[in-house]
């Protein structure tokens, strides 16, 4: 007993320096490695098509130290707190008065649903064929997201995926690569009263189903 003892303090000694150096290069990669903007305790973020501004509240309560842009077309809201801004335009004109290179995370829900309003199919067009009009209508704003973001920035879209190859071969085609590409998950996801709407307009509708898409500039 008391040789095996041995043995296990000798195998012991041997063993912590490489312990220590594991914890050193554990330790070094944590300092090294750009943080993911979403754990950032101090994030800018640009949300385009705010709405009721639920999505710029919530980030209000995870951190005091998050400047908040918001732009909407439509909807007019006030802001108390000095960190939060909200501006009502047309959005690829305010998205042009974002200084370059000044946001950790742009955000958007449901922004391109509206451009079938007026659509002459409207109430025919599928959601795939929804997907692919939308995303050849909105190269401008692709073009103002990357310009916007910081190098370590992503671009975050709650949208009908339709075909998601089709969905990630546009974003590429616009300068960013998919990170995350996957359905709400109702237990991870913060969910907008829209994107409530959506799910349970989706139950049974495979393609109605929205997804959560996350991008970095290439």
């Amino acid at each position: 007993s008391c040789k095996a003892s041995q043995q296990l303090l000798v195998v012991f000694i041997k063993l912590c320096p490489l312990i220590s150096i594991m914890r050193l290069f554990r330790f070094l990669k944590r300092k090294t490695t750009p943080k993911e903007p979403y754990k950032a305790k101090r994030v800018s973020v640009l949300d385009v098509g705010y709405g009721k501004g639920e999505r710029l509240k919530y980030y209000v309560k995870r951190g005091k130290d998050r400047k908040l842009l918001g732009i909407d077309e439509a909807v007019r809201l006030e802001s108390t707190n000095p960190n939060v801004e909200f501006r009502v335009g047309d959005f690829i004109r305010e998205m042009e008065k974002v200084e370059g290179n000044s946001r950790d995370i742009v955000t958007a829900d449901f922004l391109f649903e509206g451009m079938f309003d007026n659509h002459p199919r409207k109430n025919s067009l599928t959601f795939a064929e929804m997907n692919d009009i939308a995303w050849e209508k909105t190269p401008k704003f692709f073009d103002e997201a990357k310009r916007i973001l910081t190098p370590n920035g992503r671009l975050s879209l709650t949208h009908y995926a339709g075909n998601i190859d089709s969905t990630k071969m546009h974003f590429e085609r616009h300068g960013f690569k998919v990170v995350l590409a996957r359905p709400i998950d109702p237990k991870k996801d913060f969910m907008t009263s829209w994107t409530k709407k959506a799910m349970v307009e989706a139950r049974g509708h495979r393609d109605r189903v929205p997804w959560k898409i996350v991008a970095k500039k290439i």
